[in-house]
């Protein structure tokens, strides 16, 4: 929203709301979602340290996955050290709670005394959960109007996160390509090549040609194009007399489609190329079939158990 990335977390206590508090993290060119997402986790946590009493269960709810489980886990990724303050927040928490309940139970309660529970749930972002909606509401307020009060953050909160790594690579990353995009539009190159495609070069045609040599992505590009040095081109270019074929002569154009498929020179070449093509084909019609079969056969033995499961089912209800 707006290029920036918030986080917020509201706290409920029985069924009410008791406080909320929002933390902008800045640019999306520096941040990330997943960042907000850990960055709501630890507000929550913090929220929940500032509850009066001992409570008996502590549930965090938001609707990203990946943010759960990257709280369980530690590897060196980037915002890491986001993680590494949730699991501090979250021991923290279990501390506080367990001095609350030593200080308020009885020495008769001590034995029976229960600690209180902690979990993070996921919530499908579809469900209009009240929380979930205020979170969302505040997260939003955070990035058009701003941090919550400073006393009010955690202390790590109260300055400037450090840059994310995957975001500072995506943002030069975007802006490599601009730039890239930018200056071969207005290079004479692409100035020839967009009156044949406005799009080229496409990054699925980049993707194909990478195994390439230079050789073999040249003459597949004029292929494509039918910029070959063929007569048929040449000649349109005023690069040579006639556009005729030198086999075929006059009123041959020599063309992609001439060489390939008419002209009787390639007669030969055209047989191999053909006998290549048929061979794959029926190779590949070979392997449809097999999997045709198969395919066949799991539905006949599927459709035979599901007969012998009636009939099982049948006579025992008759007995």
């Amino acid at each position: 929203m707006e290029g920036k990335i918030g986080a917020a977390a509201v706290l409920y206590q029985d069924g009410r709301r008791v406080k909320a508090i929002r933390h902008l993290l800045g640019k999306d060119m520096e941040h990330t979602v997943h960042e907000g997402e850990l960055v709501g986790i630890a507000l929550g946590l913090h929220l929940a340290k500032e509850a009066r009493g001992p409570i008996a269960r502590i549930n965090i709810s938001l609707d990203n996955q990946v943010a759960i489980q990257s709280v369980a886990q530690c590897s060196a990724k980037a915002g890491q050290h986001i993680n590494a303050t949730v699991r501090r927040e979250i021991t923290a928490l279990r501390a506080e709670q367990e001095r609350r309940e030593l200080a308020e139970s009885s020495d008769d309660a001590l034995s029976d005394r229960v600690t209180s529970r902690m979990e993070l749930t996921w919530l499908p972002g579809h469900e209009a959960a009240e929380g979930n909606e205020a979170a969302d509401e505040e997260a939003k307020k955070a990035i058009t109007e701003g941090t919550s009060s400073r006393d009010d953050l955690p202390g790590w909160l109260r300055h400037s996160l450090p840059a994310n790594l995957s975001a500072v690579k995506q943002e030069l990353k975007r802006i490599t390509k601009t730039e890239a995009r930018d200056r071969r539009r207005e290079s004479r190159r692409f100035k020839r090549a967009a009156k044949i495609d406005e799009t080229m070069p496409l990054g699925k045609y980049l993707a194909l040609t990478d195994g390439l040599t230079r050789r073999e992505a040249a003459l597949l590009t004029q292929l494509l194009t039918g910029h070959t040095c063929l007569k048929g081109h040449v000649n349109r270019i005023n690069r040579a007399e006639t556009p005729w074929c030198p086999h075929c002569g006059e009123r041959n154009y020599e063309t992609l489609t001439h060489v390939l498929y008419i002209c009787p020179k390639y007669l030969e070449a055209r047989s191999e190329w053909e006998r290549t093509l048929r061979e794959r084909t029926e190779d590949l019609s070979e392997e449809n079939r097999e999997m045709e079969n198969r395919r066949d056969e799991g539905e006949r033995l599927s459709s035979g158990k599901n007969r012998r499961n009636n009939a099982t089912s049948y006579d025992t209800k008759r007995n």
